[in-house]
């Protein structure tokens, strides 16, 4: 059976991001716990399914997906700056959640959880990166098909 629209796939693969000698290995999914997904239902990135499309149990696969394919271009328009009185939870300001580096959640207009990246904290704000963490890289996935189901 090969992989097709709302076939249930199992892959195992690697995720590398990078060029020249600063490649990285960002995810694996192994053989014994694979990454498993309906095609076609949005769990996994558009282009890396559509070349997916064709292949059977046992066939390797090599995928590149381009930042705009993938998770975007970064933009500086993602990155704000709050005052730190944002972060008051009952009067009080957590400090030790606000720290360089740290990755919290925030509510956005429509009380959705965004993730950001702390970026910088002075004494009265706090600087937060909305960009995914994968925006400007070219995706390079070097995987196997496991298994296709209906």
């Amino acid at each position: 059976m090969t992989i097709d629209d709302n076939k249930v796939v199992s892959i195992s693969y690697q995720l590398y991001c990078g060029e020249g000698d600063d490649i990285e290995l960002m995810e694996e999914a192994t053989a014994e716990e694979p990454e498993t997904f309906k095609v076609g239902n949005g769990e996994m990135l558009d282009k890396f399914e559509e070349q997916l499309i064709g292949l059977k149990k046992g066939d390797s696969f090599d995928i590149y997906v381009e930042p705009q394919d993938a998770y975007g271009e970064w933009s500086e328009d993602n990155v704000k700056t709050f005052p730190k009185t944002t972060f008051l939870c009952d009067g009080e300001i957590d400090e030790e959640e606000l720290y360089e580096g740290n990755a919290i959640m925030m509510l956005n207009e429509d009380d959705e959880e965004c993730p950001a990246l702390v970026t910088s904290v002075t004494k009265d704000e706090v600087t937060l990166d909305f960009n995914h963490p994968l925006a400007d890289e070219r995706l390079h996935f070097v995987g196997k098909v496991i298994d296709v189901k209906w």
